[in-house]
């Protein structure tokens, strides 16, 4: 039977307001405005490193400083769409802008400003810096543009002072950035001394110097700290260790958001009051350079894209590899390669320290990102890991081979400034010796006749430790900045690295008389972008050696849309 009539209509009506509201719903999808995509102006064009910016207070110009070219790291400015750039003949690296114009700036060259260094001012309309604080990490104007918080280390500590001279918070661990909010709280980017990964937090410290935690679990941050007045929120840069770097908003309660997940390596800089982001997009890259058998000339002996130089073995033909590039991540990768031309063989994760005398183990940690309670004997060969802990030695920073390629010297403690040298034979079931004092001690350097290792010490000049635990003796000759590079293959000299930074300045010194005389210079031939030269290993007989450069080309961009 057929329905009837009035039924019928209700079904009509039914359908029709139906399809109604589907053309309603179609055309109000297709009339709504497409969401606006992100939008990147490049506002430099050179070819170096990009080492601060920020938005100048006009909000049409941008003051940043770059070593461009391989020329030092100098102070610029430019027009948010322009193309050219003028430099107002400053030497240093961009730090902040005051809201009255005044430029906070750390004075030198690249090779100077890395370690604590030189606060300045600046007025942005032109004149000479004004020096006014020594050992200066980082530096932040406050709201009014009166006063500057400053993160400053001092005997080994990191202090934050606001205003300067008052120190609001002692770190118990490292603080490379910070923010004044306007209400004068100062946001901290902390690296802890009591985690092992993840160790990178975002704090805030209140006028009265109490201190929490707004963010944590974070492996590393780049770029600064930055406010934004238009969400009032932190805006930061950080990497959990997967994946890539994601900007972030951190609200003053702690709640986190990701505002954009950029592919590759960006630096956030600033942030203005319209929510226009400025950031620099850069090429890292950690490379190998090295004068290795058969060569009468420097060559790449990189792994991959941040290789890093770790040991090389006494005849020259094998080389000890670090990685964090390509796919391997933040736990690191272990490479070994001969120098002959051949492909690197990768033996697996972690962050390598030595290769055996023998040639036939690599002494690991599991992370090359942290430092752990245990070593990693890694065969070259067939074979599995071995680990290797004892209670004795909570936390260990360094360690070395003995002559014999099965016990170790090792440089370990409760924490970095309170550590002592040990003799460890894991074979003989004994606890690790102690053979020195505390102290915060870099790399041992093992003697040809195994007596003995020479080791750089915090403050203090280079100083032979006998393994048998008699007293340590200073070396002739020898400064406090001086890192043991290997001795020489009669014993009588240790090659020697003063300094760091943009070249290595190797030099031998003698260890009886303590007369110290060049042996070589060691710097990339291609120097735009470079950051600095970092590790250096080299043959007993100083014919053969290979070192790590660390380098960075970027540009700085103002993007539009991220929210």
């Amino acid at each position: 039977a057929r329905p009837p009539r009035r039924a019928r209509w209700l079904v009509a009506v039914a359908g029709a307001l139906i399809l109604g509201a589907g053309i309603a719903v179609t055309l109000v999808e297709r009339l709504r405005p497409a969401p606006s995509l992100p939008r990147y102006t490049q506002v430099t064009f050179r070819r170096g490193t990009i080492t601060g910016a920020r938005f100048a207070p006009d909000g049409a110009s941008i003051v940043y400083s770059a070593a461009w070219d391989g020329a030092p790291s100098r102070i610029f400015t430019t027009r948010i769409g322009g193309r050219e750039s003028r430099a107002l003949g400053i030497d240093g690296v961009l730090l902040n802008i005051s809201s009255s114009g005044e430029l906070a700036v750390k004075l030198g060259d690249l090779a100077t400003v890395h370690p604590p260094a030189v606060l300045a001012q600046v007025p942005l309309a032109g004149g000479a810096p004004r020096e006014l604080l020594e050992r200066v990490v980082a530096a932040h104007w406050s709201p009014d543009g009166r006063n500057l918080a400053v993160v400053r280390m001092i005997e080994g500590r990191t202090l934050l002072e606001y205003p300067i001279g008052r120190v609001l918070y002692r770190a118990a661990g490292e603080i490379s950035t910070l923010c004044v909010l306007p209400d004068n709280r100062v946001a901290l980017l902390e690296h802890l001394a009591d985690r092992q990964e993840r160790a990178v937090v975002v704090s805030l410290v209140e006028e009265n110097g109490a201190r929490r935690i707004l963010s944590e679990g974070w492996t590393d941050g780049t770029g600064p700290l930055v406010w934004s007045p238009s969400t009032r929120e932190i805006y930061f840069a950080g990497w959990t260790g997967i994946g890539d770097t994601t900007l972030n908003a951190i609200s003053t309660s702690g709640a986190t958001r990701t505002v954009a997940r950029i592919p590759g390596d960006f630096v956030l800089n600033d942030v203005d009051a319209r929510g226009r982001v400025l950031m620099t997009r850069h090429i890292p890259r950690g490379g190998v350079l090295g004068l290795v058998p058969g060569d009468p000339q420097e060559r790449d002996l990189s792994w991959l894209d941040f290789s890093s130089a770790v040991d090389l073995s006494a005849d020259g033909r094998l080389l000890l590899l670090g990685e964090f590039g390509g796919d391997i991540g933040v736990q690191g990768g272990i490479g070994l390669r001969t120098t002959d031309g051949g492909d690197v063989v990768n033996l697996g994760p972690g962050g390598p320290i030595a290769l055996s005398p023998d040639g036939r183990h690599v002494l690991a940690t599991p992370s090359a990102w942290s430092f752990g309670d245990r070593l990693l004997v890694v065969p070259v060969g067939p074979g599995g890991r071995r680990e290797l802990r004892h209670a004795s030695i909570p936390r260990i920073f360094q360690a070395a081979w003995q002559l014999d390629s099965r016990r170790f010297v090792v440089v370990g403690g409760q924490d970095e400034r309170h550590a002592r040298l040990y003799v460890w034979d894991p074979d003989s079931g004994a606890a690790p010796r102690a053979f020195s004092d505390e102290g915060e001690f870099g790399r041992p350097v093992m003697s040809p006749d195994g007596l003995r290792v020479v080791a750089s010490r915090w403050g203090w000049p280079l100083a032979g430790y006998p393994l048998d635990g008699g007293p340590s003796r200073a070396l002739p000759g020898a400064v406090p900045d001086d890192e043991p590079l290997r001795w020489s293959t009669d014993g009588g000299a240790l090659f020697v690295r003063r300094g760091a930074g943009m070249t290595a300045l190797i030099e031998r010194l003698e260890m009886a008389t303590g007369r110290r005389s060049p042996w070589k210079e060691l710097r990339p031939s291609e120097r735009a972008g470079l950051f600095g030269v970092n590790s250096v290993v080299i043959t007993p007989d100083g014919r053969h050696y290979a070192y790590t450069f660390s380098s960075s080309v970027g540009s700085v961009y103002v993007a539009e849309g991220l929210r």
